[in-house]
């Protein structure tokens, strides 16, 4: 005999027939002959009941496979960790179940993949947590993806759809952090980060003295996040300074700066800033951000460079700066902004070039160009496009991403014709307020639209509703183009987050944690992944040597799990 399971219905398959012996009724194993049940009106009748029974099990299932209907499918492809309980967004009512000991409805083509092939545990690498290595701080998005060991590993055991999922989790965070990076360059000239508070009642000091440091970047639980430390020649003049990040993750004392300040408003803006005099003890190295080197007589002087991204070199014990850039002017303006890596040697290799035009108020980014270390060739560059407002000012309206086509392109090379479109970011807001809205990318042919990204700010209002200070919360991704003249398919009715008319093509929702952080201090909480409307993913991040959650991570903590 052959044992048989369909769908938990057992059945014997006896070689002389499939119905019970007179003997023992009840009992399917013993075999009787067709001619008894020819004979027997009864068992003629059992035979047609089975039979007629078999066929439907097998008809539905045929009819299950062709519309697609939706399979419960095991724990391995839901969350193996269970989802933080203070997890703002998206809430179990609106977004299924995210408990690790409940299973997910998925499509068919994703419970066909893990029914038919055998998943040991230690063969799923990909399950509640992506392994990751470096932040934005360490070269943008690059940094936040799997290195090359890593995915090769997972492509030996994953299954296909799972790494398939992967890999568009990868793409969208690339582009997610890409949008994040251009909204940090556009939103203020790079030379008015510091010189108000530089230039700012000298006679309110001792003596007349100028500042010996500033806190700057206040939040709204009214703390300053950025200590300005200065450094003057001996002809008073601004010569350098170091920028270290003072958030409260982890604690911090701030009151030991506070105490020796004075709190200004800036008139301009109106945000609050601190000035002090005299020694400040500084945050430790581990909390640099930057130093600015000045050059220049008087009043006059000007960035030279700036270093930043500093890392531990485990040789050396010491912090230090992994990228610098230069500032070529043309009479006052910017003209230039060159980034380099330092290498181990101190060696400089050009990795970026920020072209500006425009003059004074209106001197503004127009090209990035993104090189190969090895070669110096292009790989990618991006337009910044404006439009000129009533006020006769330029506002960011644009910026176009492409990858250069073939290799070894150079910058005099650059083109649309040399170049494939990638992705367009659209911003709205006032000069100098531009908030990122929308990314829409595109496939291999710079034409088929590939996804749609949505940004959302603090309180899940658009970015029309949103201004230059205001957080990233969340973010969207639909596999489609978005008809944006549709009303009523880009309402949101219901609440949910998504777009009532595309709810089945969201591919992805990647949530931000916000409080008392800045744009661009913006932590990835967790993010979730999407097929035909369901969630069968939640993907939780943690931070640093302690792994700590979004909420207690420091933004400039690399991400451990």
């Amino acid at each position: 005999m052959e044992y048989l399971n369909i769908k938990n219905f057992h059945l014997f398959r006896a070689t002389k027939g499939l119905i019970a012996t007179e003997a023992d009724p009840g009992d399917i194993s013993h075999a009787v002959s067709i001619m008894d049940a020819q004979i027997d009106g009864t068992k003629r009748r059992v035979i047609k009941i089975v039979a007629s029974f078999v066929a439907f099990v097998f008809l539905w299932q045929q009819i299950a496979d062709a519309w697609g209907t939706p399979q419960m499918v095991s724990q391995s492809v839901t969350s193996s960790q269970p989802q933080p309980a203070d997890l703002p967004f998206p809430t179990e009512e609106k977004f299924g179940e995210t408990d690790n000991a409940q299973t997910a409805p998925v499509s068919e083509d994703l419970a066909g993949m893990v029914v038919g092939e055998e998943v040991g545990d230690d063969s799923v690498e990909i399950t509640s947590f992506d392994l990751l290595s470096q932040k934005s701080q360490e070269g943008g998005a690059g940094g936040l993806l799997p290195s090359a060991s890593e995915q090769e590993q997972t492509a030996a055991f994953a299954p296909y759809y799972l790494k398939r999922q992967q890999s568009k989790h990868e793409e969208i965070i690339r582009q997610k952090q890409g949008a994040e990076d251009l909204l940090l360059q556009i939103r203020r000239r790079p030379d008015q980060d510091e010189d108000l508070p530089l230039k700012r009642k000298k006679s309110s000091a001792p003596g007349g003295k100028a500042p010996d440091y500033t806190m700057t970047n206040e939040d709204e639980m009214e703390d300053p996040h950025q200590l300005n430390q200065i450094e003057r020649n001996e002809k008073n003049e601004l010569q350098k300074i170091e920028t270290f990040d003072i958030t409260r993750r982890p604690d911090i004392d701030l009151e030991k700066w506070m105490r020796t300040a004075e709190e200004e408003i800036d008139e301009k803006t109106g945000d609050r800033y601190w000035v002090g005099y005299g020694d400040s003890d500084s945050p430790g190295d581990s909390r640099k951000i930057s130093e600015s080197v000045y050059f220049g007589e008087g009043d006059d002087r000007k960035i030279q460079y700036v270093l930043s991204g500093y890392v531990l070199n485990p040789e050396t014990g010491k912090y230090e700066a992994k990228y610098r850039t230069d500032y070529v002017y043309s009479g006052e303006d910017i003209s230039e902004m060159l980034k380099y890596e330092i290498g181990a040697d101190g060696s400089l290799s050009l990795i970026e070039k920020t072209i500006f035009t425009g003059s004074e108020d209106n001197n503004r980014v127009l090209q990035k160009i993104t090189f190969n270390k090895d070669d110096g060739s292009v790989s990618s560059w991006q337009d910044f496009v404006y439009e000129e407002d009533s006020n006769g000012d330029s506002v960011l309206k644009e910026v176009r991403s492409y990858d250069a086509e073939e290799d070894g392109l150079s910058e005099d090379d650059i083109s649309d014709e040399n170049g494939t479109l990638t992705s367009i970011t659209t911003f709205v807001g006032d000069k100098d307020e531009e908030v990122a809205d929308v990314t829409v990318t595109f496939e291999k042919d710079g034409e088929t639209v590939k996804s749609t990204i949505v940004n959302y700010y603090r309180g899940g209002v658009r970015a029309s509703e949103a201004d230059e200070d205001t957080p990233k919360e969340s973010s969207v991704t639909y596999d489609c183009e978005i008809d944006w003249d549709d009303v009523e398919a880009t309402a949101d009715e219901d609440g949910d987050g998504l777009f009532d008319g595309y709810e089945d093509q969201v591919s992805s929702v990647a949530v931000y944690d916000t409080y008392a952080r800045l744009p661009g201090e913006e932590v990835l909480n967790y993010t979730q992944s999407y097929t035909n409307g369901v969630i069968t993913k939640t993907t939780v991040y943690y931070y640093g040597e302690n792994c700590d959650d979004a909420n207690s991570a420091n933004y400039r903590s690399p991400m451990s799990k």
